[in-house]
């Protein structure tokens, strides 16, 4: 099983604003494209329909950006995987029949279908909020996160 773009960037940009507290910094797209080395047009596209399903709330104008919601850090990673990439396949015979000699007595659909209800299973496992998992620290670090210096 393959993640499609849309997906991984959505994961990415989980990850990174689950490392940034909102209370200290205002994250936006441009921001999280320069971390991962990745087009602000793409991550702006992923955005938004994490917008749409709930799970990022914006704040606009100067000083905006987005964040995850309460509501949001408690999806299924495997259900987030399944509204980012409605229509996965794991070959092209499991949606498109007409183009198949053999398949009224394939097997290898079913074992398909099977290795695909298994991967979202184990997705399912885990939240957004748990996206971080022990290495929090080491992210922190590979974003070039810390704590916000004192103020005097």
């Amino acid at each position: 099983m393959r993640l499609n773009v849309q997906t991984d960037y959505a994961y990415r940009i989980l990850i990174y604003l689950l490392s940034v507290p909102w209370t200290e910094k205002v994250v936006t797209i441009g921001e999280i494209a320069d971390v991962y080395d990745i087009s602000e047009h793409h991550l702006n596209k992923v955005a938004r329909k994490l917008v749409s399903l709930g799970i990022l709330e914006t704040r606009r104008g100067r000083g905006g950006g987005i964040r995850v919601t309460e509501a949001g850090r408690e999806w299924r990673l495997g259900q987030l995987a399944r509204a980012m990439e409605p229509e996965c396949e794991f070959a092209q015979c499991t949606h498109d029949h007409g183009n198949c000699l053999i398949h009224r007595s394939c097997y290898l659909r079913g074992i398909l279908a099977r290795a695909g209800d298994t991967f979202y299973r184990t997705l399912d496992e885990y939240t957004v909020s748990e996206l971080l998992g022990p290495h929090s620290q080491a992210l922190k670090k590979s974003f070039r996160i810390g704590p916000s210096p004192s103020r005097e």
